[in-house]
């Protein structure tokens, strides 16, 4: 009789574009990416999934108690005899996703910041809709915090020992394999929920090769150091600017304030890393462009990890230097 009533309704095409409202409760996100949850009010409740196709359509994160309104279709589960919901579309009912989104945005900050004036200026800059450069303070700021309860989930429930983050750009270290692949799953399933996606450069490679991670190559050398070098694109991109430079002095239109700045801008960046000779060289160049003496500044990891170098250089040493011959252990009271 189930096997009846699941084929019927399943052809019934009132029952294939249905609106529900109700209110969220048992609410789960699994690391597959697919969402369950009960929808309820004063009279019943109505199981419901939402598959990951769907949910990453999602602009804001559902909670229990939310009042929502869910759009889909019914059938039953011929097994137990249970209604349930296949839903493809779910708003909070009253409000804009995206207004809902902001508005979760600001309860974290008001969790972080103590400050109230500093609040509501950051307020001031969520509600601008249009959007803020990434270069801004206030961007990176709201980046770490939003990511904030991710970074504490990866630590304390993946247990992941090595990991670190800046912006949306971050990294996990393991010795295995299976530990990351496993970590990858469930962090898609966890980033469905933000509203977020991995981007196509996200690898499992041998730590061997090195790690590209805030626009410098870093690894480790024969002996032991670790070395930063400028990513290869970065370096490009550097290169590009001062041909372009180079063209607009020769038309009459270069801006030297904008493009000294530019150079600054840059070269503040590549001072994180093993950069020194290379940036003077640039610095050079830019100068002749701009007619302004431009000065490299000073190494930034110098004397800062210098200490750390050693360190390793001489654990390395040591791994190598032959044990020491093992002494004959003298009689109690020799001579006698």
């Amino acid at each position: 009789m189930m096997d009846y009533f699941h084929l019927n309704m399943d052809r019934d095409h009132l029952l294939s574009r249905l609106l529900v409202r109700g209110e969220l409760s048992n609410y789960k996100m699994y690391p597959s990416g697919h969402h369950y949850f009960t929808l309820k009010d004063g009279e019943g409740a109505l199981r419901c999934v939402m598959f990951r196709g769907d949910a990453v359509s999602l602009r804001f994160r559902p909670e229990n108690g939310m009042q929502v309104i869910a759009a889909g279709r019914v059938t039953v589960f011929p097994r137990d005899g249970q209604y349930q919901m296949y839903c493809a579309r779910l708003t909070p009912e009253g409000v804009g996703d995206l207004a809902l989104a902001f508005e979760q945005l600001k309860e974290k900050l008001a969790r972080k910041i103590e400050d109230p004036k500093v609040y509501d200026l950051m307020c001031v800059y969520i509600n601008n809709t249009s959007g803020l450069p990434l270069g801004y303070q206030t961007s990176q700021l709201l980046a770490l915090l939003f990511l904030d309860e991710f970074d504490h989930w990866v630590k304390e429930k993946l247990h992941a020992k090595y990991y670190g983050r800046y912006m949306d750009d971050f990294y996990i270290i393991s010795d295995s394999k299976e530990f990351l692949q496993g970590c990858w799953r469930q962090i898609n399933g966890r980033m469905d929920a933000l509203k977020l996606e991995l981007n196509e450069k996200t690898a499992i490679f041998p730590l061997r090769n090195g790690l590209n991670f805030l626009g410098f190559h870093t690894y480790l050398d024969n002996g032991g150091a670790v070395i930063m070098k400028l990513r290869q694109d970065s370096l490009d991109r550097m290169k590009a600017r001062t041909r372009g430079w180079r063209k607009d002095k020769e038309a009459g239109t270069l801006d030297v304030a904008r493009t000294v700045n530019r150079w600054k801008a840059w070269d503040a960046h590549a001072a994180h890393g093993d950069t020194f000779e290379l940036r003077k060289q640039i610095a050079a160049i830019v100068s002749e462009i701009t007619g302004v003496t431009c000065t490299a500044r000073p190494p930034i990891r110098a004397g800062k990890y210098d200490k750390a170098k050693e360190a390793v250089r001489k654990v390395n040493r040591q791994r190598r230097r032959p044990p020491a011959p093992a002494q004959q252990k003298v009689p109690t009271g020799f001579p006698w």
